[in-house]
């Protein structure tokens, strides 16, 4: 699965979970991720402009504090797309859990023989 396609499930599933604007989106996705995705503006702006685009969002402009946000949320079309990348998003998190697996052992054999890097 390529990046791009990743970053598009997780950025729906993110606004499976209610509608944002794009700074709360960035906020959800990293602390969803505890922290370890943290989506630019440069990345998440366009990524919105072709989500919605495509149908798979909405967005509508609110006043927030006098200011004018752009709040987005999920089509019936965008929790259909969702659903059916579920099985992807599964594989996906197979393959990542075996290939960590994987590393831990590794990682495991190097401390029991005293690896020193050269």
């Amino acid at each position: 699965m390529r990046r791009g396609e990743i970053l598009r499930i997780l950025v729906l599933a993110v606004l499976a979970k209610g509608e944002a604007h794009g700074y709360e989106i960035r906020s959800r996705l990293s602390q969803m991720s505890q922290g370890y995705i943290k989506l630019s503006p440069g990345t998440l702006y366009p990524l919105l402009f072709i989500l919605c685009r495509e149908g798979l969002i909405e967005v509508s402009k609110v006043r927030e504090k006098g200011r004018k946000k752009k709040v987005y949320r999920l089509t019936p079309k965008g929790r259909e797309y969702l659903a059916s990348r579920l099985n992807t998003i599964i594989e996906v998190m197979k393959s990542a859990t075996s290939f960590l697996e994987d590393v831990a052992r590794l990682l495991e054999d190097m401390k029991k023989e005293d690896y020193k890097p050269t």
